[in-house]
């Protein structure tokens, strides 16, 4: 109840400036599932488990410190948007026809689609440039269309962003990138309603409401679907993961201080994801992904935690200074989608493969919305108020 308390707290109760959407999303998903979840295993104590807990907050507290700085970035050119629309545009339609070209045979079985996962290894090799590609386009790509097509009222680019997210399961059995275009379709929407201070209480409003739909579904028919695909996906999985990483942290402690500052070698299991997955679930072709920071101090020690904690509290007060000389939509966007993927993903993976890099070069080329105005102004249209201004 403590870490809860906690939780509550940290989670923002408006949003006011990007990294906001990191402290949300962080505390709902990352420290919440932690403080209810992560002893479901047996493999952490109390203690072990407030440990846990208090090391996960090392992020927040980075984030909070150093957003406090005062920085002063502009975007780097002054492209109209539509310039930089139509290249996404043009690299989703490269990705998902070499996809097409050079995948195998697709399905939307529910059933099959961890077999599509498998397969989608071997057609496309890790590390190539079309897998890079194509990695790209699913995580990073399709959401910024459905969020521009949110924020600019355009139901083709909405359902060209949630269309191309149901083409990633017809191809790789991947669920994440539809459910992350309807996600940000809804937060285009927010942004160009003026709403987006209202996500914290829409988000725990959903969850809250998912979890007593899970408990009525149980109550009625003994077995909850709802249960079993959000609740346990979303929160007991993650809340389980981080029990058996923080026992490779333990363990790496026990073996020695090299092992602890600099992490263990696992390039016998093509790195710790894989050695979670095969030494505590089973099987060695599970690529067990938890948050970022996890990730960062089994695989990299403590060393590589604290790189992982001030590059993503730099980024993430680099992307609030954007934002406050630009006030470019498309800044929370970014930092939103980022936000997300740190929950169960490396983030160099996500910077890198999964396109975040990509999109944090083309928000820093997007005209600023404040220059955008004043051109409108200038041909005796109405200057429409900055998002968020309300």
């Amino acid at each position: 109840m403590g870490m809860v308390l906690v939780v509550i707290c940290i989670v923002p109760h408006k949003i006011s400036r990007p990294s906001d959407v990191f402290l949300l999303f962080y505390g709902v998903i990352v420290l919440m599932s932690c403080a209810v979840f992560s002893q479901v295993t047996g493999a952490l104590g109390c203690g072990e488990s407030v440990a846990l807990f208090v090391t996960l907050l090392v992020p927040v507290m980075a984030v909070l410190v150093l957003r406090g700085v005062t920085l002063r970035i502009a975007p780097l050119l002054s492209l109209p948007p539509v310039v930089v629309y139509g290249g996404v545009l043009m690299l989703l339609a490269v990705a998902f026809t070499y996809g097409y070209s050079y995948g195998g045979a697709g399905g939307f079985d529910w059933t099959a689609m961890y077999e599509r996962r498998l397969e989608g290894r071997e057609q496309f090799e890790s590390g190539s440039f079309g897998a890079y590609l194509l990695n790209m386009a699913t995580n990073g790509l399709t959401p910024f269309v459905a969020f521009v097509g949110g924020t600019r009222r355009s139901t083709a680019l909405v359902a060209l962003g949630v269309g191309m997210g149901c083409f990633s399961f017809w191809l790789l059995g991947l669920k994440a990138p539809a459910v992350m275009s309807l996600l940000f379709a809804v937060l285009g929407y927010l942004m160009r309603s003026g709403r987006m201070q209202r996500l914290p209480r829409l988000v725990i409003g959903a969850v809250l409401g998912v979890c007593a739909l899970a408990l009525l579904e149980r109550q009625f028919f003994e077995n909850s679907l709802i249960a079993e695909v959000v609740v346990r996906r979303a929160f007991v999985v993650q809340g389980a993961l981080q029990s058996y990483y923080w026992d490779v942290i333990r363990r790496a402690m026990e073996s020695g201080f090299d092992s602890f500052m600099l992490g263990w070698d696992f390039s016998n299991y093509q790195g710790v994801t894989f050695f979670v997955g095969s030494e505590y679930l089973g099987n060695p072709a599970i690529n067990a992904n938890t948050n970022a920071f996890l990730v960062a101090l089994a695989a990299n020690g403590l060393f590589g935690f604290v790189v992982s904690v001030l590059f993503v509290g730099v980024y993430f007060a680099a992307m609030d200074a954007l934002y406050r000389s630009s006030n470019n939509r498309e800044v929370f966007l970014v930092v939103s989608l980022y936000s997300l993927l740190l929950t169960e993903q490396s983030y160099t993976v996500a910077f890198v493969s999964s396109g975040i890099g990509l999109l944090t070069v083309l928000v820093f080329l997007i005209r600023s919305s404040a220059k955008r105005s004043s051109r409108v102004s200038r041909v005796g249209m109405t200057v429409p108020t900055a998002p968020g201004s309300q």
